[in-house]
């Protein structure tokens, strides 16, 4: 992805890499530390859970 601002003097260009949860399992998560992934993960698998209400 790239992001672009545009400013009085021209413009800035960066190139930002996307992370894609889905593709990390929980091991690679603990593995290559991270962490802060947890709650995407989590979420990310929300619909697999059955609640017993």
């Amino acid at each position: 992805m790239k992001y672009v601002i545009i400013t009085p003097g021209g413009t800035v260009q960066y190139d930002i890499p996307i992370m894609k949860v889905q593709k990390y399992s929980l091991d690679d998560i603990f593995e290559k530390r991270l962490l802060m992934l947890i709650p995407f993960y989590i979420f990310s698998h929300e619909n697999s859970f059955l609640f017993p209400y």
